[in-house]
């Protein structure tokens, strides 16, 4: 027994410190990701010791997102989300980028899952009031006897933006009326209704405000309109990782609306995503 409470004295130290780097660890993972902050330690320890099975992560879910019962997810072992189910049983599919597979730091999928969750219910939000403005602008044709203008849809779809301006973003009216012929409306946030002659929103707009800026040109014929935009969005698509793909298109006449389609191998290449015809040969180190 002899030297028991020295012995005893340093194990505690030791605990102690074990303590404090596991607490500055844990601290550091919630700065990476601040909903581990709404969980327990110990569930904080289950979630990071099974990092590398997202399918045993996915039922703490709830408890880092309130609003999410659970993950639909899929693969042998389950490692891709494809779709959120709702408390209410309601679910919701990854359909705007399709089902995001989870590897990796678990700090860093969770991470990329809010971002993927946040872009897809923007994206069905939106999809939900052109919906709503399209049911407004139905109501109010038969009502009157005649399609509303461009710019009462346009003033439909601001008050819907401005009412839930914390869920949307900027949003573009584009049409034709007997009255005001072919006419862009850009909608802002703010709830300002402004009629442009061109605009341009989305995750890859930051990239080509100053092409669009510097290329358009009043007066544009059809041809060259469609021209425009088929290589404003191409150079989108060449610099932001959530576009790209294929281009539709939509052409808003008198007669009505033409729908194109672009596709992969018709989208305008620029340099650095050009196939080189042989891979270059760099001299070897001496």
């Amino acid at each position: 027994m002899q030297g028991l409470l020295s012995t005893l004295e340093e194990m505690g130290k030791d605990l102690e410190l074990c303590e404090k780097d596991l607490a500055e660890f844990l601290e550091s993972k919630r700065r990476i990701f601040p909903r581990f902050y709404f969980v327990s330690t110990n569930m904080l320890l289950d979630i990071l010791s099974n990092g590398n099975r997202p399918w045993v992560v996915a039922q703490h879910i709830n408890a880092m997102f309130q609003g999410i019962k659970e993950l639909k997810m899929s693969g042998s072992p389950q490692t891709t989300v494809d779709a959120l189910v709702a408390n209410e049983g309601e679910e919701v599919p990854l359909k705007k980028k399709g089902s995001l597979k989870l590897n990796g730091k678990v700090e860093v999928y969770l991470g990329d899952l809010i971002e993927r969750i946040r872009a897809e219910l923007l994206a069905q939000i939106t999809e939900a009031i052109s919906d709503y403005v399209r049911h407004f602008a139905r109501q109010a044709e038969g009502e009157t006897g005649e399609a509303p203008s461009v710019g009462a849809v346009a003033a439909m779809a601001a008050e819907i933006n401005y009412r839930n301006k914390h869920l949307l973003g900027a949003m573009i009216v584009a049409g034709w009326d007997a009255a005001g012929g072919a006419q862009i409306v850009s909608l802002p946030i703010g709830g300002t209704v402004v009629p442009v002659p061109w605009a341009v929103e989305g995750s890859g707009s930051t990239f080509i405000w100053g092409y669009l800026d510097s290329e358009f040109r009043p007066g544009l014929d059809q041809a060259g309109a469609e021209a425009l935009v088929r290589e404003a969005v191409a150079l989108a698509a060449a610099r932001d990782g959530s576009s790209g793909g294929v281009i539709r298109t939509v052409v808003v006449t008198s007669a009505g609306a033409q729908r194109g389609l672009l596709r992969g191998g018709e989208v305008p290449a620029f340099f650095e995503e050009r196939q080189l015809a042989s891979r270059p040969v760099f001299p070897q180190p001496c």
